[in-house]
């Protein structure tokens, strides 16, 4: 079970990087360079077969705007993200 919620949230964070990039006008190519991750590293994250930390995380928020907002990278609300914790 932890595997397939795993994987969900995977892809879960993939498309959200994909749409967050995307909204600001980014290719692949530029949010590599930005973030200092390879092209094929961000390819894997926004197909959700990359097993992201936070290293990665921090480094993708960086390049899109430095922020790292957990409910819009999750599309999750408040109370859905604190139950996490």
């Amino acid at each position: 079970m932890t595997r397939i919620r795993d994987y969900e949230n995977r892809k879960r964070i993939g498309r959200q990087i994909r749409q967050m990039r995307e909204d600001e006008g980014m290719t692949m190519v530029k949010l590599a360079e930005l973030s200092g991750l390879r092209q094929t590293t961000i390819r894997k994250i926004e197909a959700g077969v990359f097993d992201i930390g936070i290293d990665e995380l921090s480094a993708i928020a960086q390049a899109l705007g430095g922020e790292l907002n957990i409910e819009k990278l999750f599309n999750v609300n408040h109370q859905e993200a604190r139950s996490w914790v």
